[in-house]
């Protein structure tokens, strides 16, 4: 694999997934990602431990497997578990990290640190309220590692790494607020962030929220009802097309391609059949 192609996938995986066609997504650049997307090996075992104590409500699905309530979240070191399945970092993520880490030369470790480094003073001078023109000099300036740079929207800069041809990432910048420091503090403290975080969960299921933990890490989350028979009616179709049953999933999904693929990677009859969730 030449140097340019794993700098390409390593932004992919290791930095925040962003925009990387000219003026938002072209549909090759879609299309694309689709494939990539559709390529990968999703087949994960779960095996979950029953929680004596836990929420009740509310469904947990790990990558298109449904877990039965009552669920426990709770942290392992930096892994967040559910009845004791690793759900963030997922399983598929940590290996798929693990193989390009070893394919990664020093060269190509240099320029995904000096594009972080670069991309993080952008958006700090973005925040401090410097002017789009003083940011994109900047970015022109930094030309060991950025061969192009320009302005698409008001908060997107549009990028081509040097040595990356034709494939184009994006710089996206948010507005400072005045609970910007306290977020900052909040995120540093790990202990204050997971707390945050089990309680945002475990209010969602409360709530009697669906929440979908995806193979490629994050979370969506979905209002719908009747999800184990939904989803066993979809997979039994006989008049769906494959697209047709990757479009059916996703709405029901919270909308997401990525959960549907999972589903479909891992789907077992008896494993939904069984589950002991409404």
């Amino acid at each position: 694999m030449r140097g340019h192609s794993l700098l390409m996938l390593s932004l992919v995986l290791f930095l925040p997934c962003e925009i990387f066609a000219q003026n938002g997504p072209t549909k090759a650049g879609l299309r694309d990602w689709d494939k990539y997307q559709r390529s990968k090996k999703r087949r994960i075992e779960v095996r979950p431990i029953q929680a004596g104590v836990g929420i009740s409500s509310g469904i947990v699905i790990a990558f298109g497997h449904p877990i039965s309530p009552p669920y426990k979240f709770e942290y392992a070191d930096r892994k967040l578990l559910v009845n004791g399945i690793q759900l963030i970092p997922s399983p598929l993520s940590e290996k798929e990290n693990a193989e390009v880490k070893k394919l990664l030369t020093s060269d190509v470790k240099e320029r995904l640190a000096a594009y972080s480094s670069v991309r993080k003073s952008a958006r700090a001078m973005f925040a401090r309220g410097e002017s789009p023109e003083a940011i994109l000099e900047f970015l022109l300036s930094n030309d060991h590692v950025i061969h192009e740079a320009k302005w698409t929207s008001e908060k997107t800069v549009q990028i081509r790494l040097r040595g990356e041809g034709h494939f184009r990432h994006a710089i996206t910048f948010r507005n400072s607020s005045p609970n910007t420091t306290k977020r900052a503090i909040e995120a540093n403290d790990k202990k204050l962030f997971r707390k945050r975080r089990l309680e945002q969960l475990e209010g969602a299921l409360l709530n009697g929220m669906v929440l979908i933990f995806l193979s490629d890490n994050g979370v969506y989350r979905s209002a719908a009802t009747n999800i184990p028979s939904r989803i066993a009616s979809i997979m039994s179709a006989t008049d769906l097309s494959e697209e047709g049953r990757i479009d059916s999933l996703s709405e029901l999904l919270g909308g997401s391609k990525t959960a549907a693929y999972d589903i479909i990677a891992n789907y077992s009859e008896q494993e939904w059949k069984n589950f002991d969730g409404k």
